[in-house]
């Protein structure tokens, strides 16, 4: 795979110097297939990599189910139940995930439920990134004061 300086060093040979595919296959050393490839090619090449699965995939649906039946419902009790049908992951994905459901779910929910939903589901932040402990949040207020 060509990485984008070659593809474009390639793109400029033939577009702005008029050479032919031959003579570029000459001066760059790559195969003539590659060449014609690189040229065919609209952008410039990229890695992509396909989604990846988790553990907790085939139980987003019933995650939504107990929010829309139950928006107050915790994080630990979604957990609980899903374990019943076979979830075998850990707590912090299935928090991560039902935050995000519950997000999901908040935002083409009316506004009287909107600010229930997102809280209602991240009862546990251990594990998540960006929050503060207990101590952490003493020490700043102590500082600043």
């Amino acid at each position: 795979m060509l990485d984008v300086q070659r593809w474009a060093e390639i793109r400029r040979m033939k577009d702005v110097d008029g050479l032919s595919i031959h003579e570029i296959v000459r001066r760059t050393g790559h195969d003539r297939n590659t060449v014609r490839r690189a040229l065919r090619r609209e952008g410039p090449p990229r890695y992509e990599r396909p989604p990846r699965t988790s553990k907790f995939d085939p139980f987003k649906d019933e995650i939504q189910r107990l929010l829309q039946d139950d928006p107050r419902i915790p994080g630990k009790r979604i957990r609980e139940l899903i374990e019943e049908l076979g979830y075998d992951g850990g707590k912090t994905i299935s928090m991560t995930t039902c935050a995000s459901c519950a997000r999901s779910l908040s935002a083409s929910a009316p506004t009287s439920a909107r600010s229930i939903a997102p809280a209602s589901c991240c009862s546990s932040t251990s594990g998540s990134r960006g929050s503060r402990s207990r101590s952490a949040t003493t020490r700043a207020g102590a500082a600043t004061s």
